[in-house]
């Protein structure tokens, strides 16, 4: 597997979180040779989609092929064909680059994931929800968190297509589907984190916050972890 030395995702930021869907427009890194497939079938789906069809559209390719997210490594990298590139630069440690169509669960030997959880006011641990890593939560609704994030092309310097915004919403299983980014988005209560050592122990990145939810308007508390720097 090739391994790119100069690969800063960290250097794609959408709205203060890194944008974990567009790796493009990278000001340096190695460019693999050969060049992934999974990441050129990407491209090529990413730069011919139709907005109007841009949900029906993804949820095809991702049944299909996958979806490229990334993901904290969770042992020892293997040749795991899930896995489109990996970038030993990423802030905390390493990172995969990852084709998916559900998120990593607990079994999984090569992928790990990041967390958001919600919690009651003395920080018990009421729902915790798997994620790629930094992409940011923006919404709650019944059994789902919301994250943001933009589809665009991969590897890409000459941004061939504008980058699209859109919503990824993940259940507690892993499962996920896209949306629309709507219009009227409400944006987070950032509130003090209570302690949460079984989760979050010594992290500096905890980020708490208070949300609507989405069905019915009710205030939930969630926390997660900002983007690593």
């Amino acid at each position: 597997m090739n391994r790119p030395v100069h690969m800063f995702l960290s250097s794609l930021l959408m709205l203060g979180f890194v944008d974990l869907l567009a790796l493009s427009g990278v000001a340096s890194y190695e460019m693999p040779d050969p060049f992934p497939a999974s990441i050129a079938k990407w491209n090529a789906f990413v730069n011919t989609v139709d907005l109007k069809d841009l949900v029906k559209d993804l949820e095809s390719y991702k049944a299909a092929t996958g979806i490229p997210f990334s993901f904290p490594p969770r042992g020892a990298l293997t040749d795991d064909p899930r896995i489109a590139l990996v970038d030993n630069d990423y802030p905390c440690g390493v990172s995969l680059l990852a084709v998916v169509q559900r998120m990593p669960d607990d079994s999984d030997r090569v992928l790990a994931s990041e967390w958001a959880v919600e919690i009651d006011a003395q920080g018990r641990v009421l729902h915790r929800w798997k994620t790629p890593i930094d992409l940011g939560v923006v919404g709650i609704r019944g059994n789902e968190i919301i994250l943001r994030g933009t589809i665009s092309t991969l590897l890409d310097p000459d941004q061939s297509r504008k980058p699209i915004p859109v919503l990824v919403a993940v259940d507690e299983s892993g499962e996920f589907h896209f949306e629309k980014m709507p219009q009227d988005l409400h944006a987070e209560e950032e509130i003090k984190c209570p302690e949460l050592p079984t989760v979050y122990a010594n992290s500096a990145y905890l980020f708490c916050m208070k949300l609507h939810d989405l069905r019915d308007g009710s205030p939930r508390l969630v926390a997660t972890q900002g983007p690593c720097t």
